[in-house]
């Protein structure tokens, strides 16, 4: 997926204020993993671990041209190893 692809935050205000710096990079995953489909992302929860998934990772949400959720991907903090340099699970606060 190009750089072109809507990245958006829900809520808005998310990783603004502390972890500001965090949110070019997590939206320039988000873009990688994107599918070849997807017209807009939509990242609906931060870094967490949750019961379906025990790993750290985001939620997100791909939207198709219908403007509906087609999709809900984790991106996991090792995937953007590969594209940032220095991108280390120490980087990621609370974890």
């Amino acid at each position: 997926m190009t750089n072109t692809l809507k990245v958006r935050f829900d809520p808005a205000h998310m990783y603004t204020r502390r972890r500001r710096l965090q949110r070019p990079k997590i939206m320039q995953g988000v873009r990688k993993e994107a599918p070849k489909w997807a017209l807009e992302a939509v990242i609906v929860c931060g870094w967490h671990k949750s019961f379906s998934d025990s790993r750290i990772h985001i939620t997100v949400d791909y939207v198709n041209g219908t403007k509906r959720v087609a999709k809900r991907f984790h991106v996991y903090p090792w995937r953007l190893l590969k594209w940032q340099s220095g991108w280390i699970w120490k980087k990621i606060p609370g974890h």
